[in-house]
């Protein structure tokens, strides 16, 4: 079985709210798979009173980047 996910695995993600109905982790997941990219796309479910605190974990868990 392929590991997809490792721990060199670099980590985007959209945040936003509703985030459920996106297809954008479906796409780029599928994209960074088919070119071999090490990279993993999430959605996160971020209240507008919750986007101070989620831009400091996307730096402290020093994510690549984000859409919101």
């Amino acid at each position: 079985m392929e590991q997809r996910i490792k721990g060199t695995t670099g980590l985007l993600a959209l945040i936003g709210s509703p985030v459920g109905h996106s297809g954008s982790p479906a796409m780029y997941n599928f994209s960074f798979q088919h070119d071999g990219l090490d990279y993993a796309y999430l959605a996160f479910e971020v209240g507008a009173d919750e986007i101070e605190d989620a831009v400091k974990a996307i730096r402290t868990l020093k994510m690549r980047g984000s859409n919101v």
